[in-house]
């Protein structure tokens, strides 16, 4: 049986995980840089919007680990493993 169908899904998903980490880490480029400017400009407001920002980068994050959970789940072997050894 052939497995490049398994093989070139698991590659979209690794290429989808790598442009979602890229992403977040232009949004955490972006978040430190006005982190810098608002300590120079001891800008209260502008620090509230830095903190409305974390949770973009929160949800990023959790997004990310769900992906790579998902991922491990589906390409470990032991889920086959066990399902074999409990048959009967």
């Amino acid at each position: 049986m052939s497995t490049d169908h398994i093989v070139r899904s698991y590659d979209q998903e690794l290429e989808s995980l790598h442009a979602a980490i890229i992403q977040m880490g232009g949004v955490m480029e972006s978040q430190l840089q006005a982190a810098i400017e608002c300590v120079m400009k001891r800008d209260s407001q502008m620090a509230g919007q830095i903190v409305q920002g974390d949770e973009r980068l929160d949800e990023y994050e959790m997004q990310i680990d769900a992906d790579v959970i998902r991922m491990l789940r589906c390409a470990s072997p032991w889920p086959r493993i066990f399902a074999r050894s409990s048959r009967p």
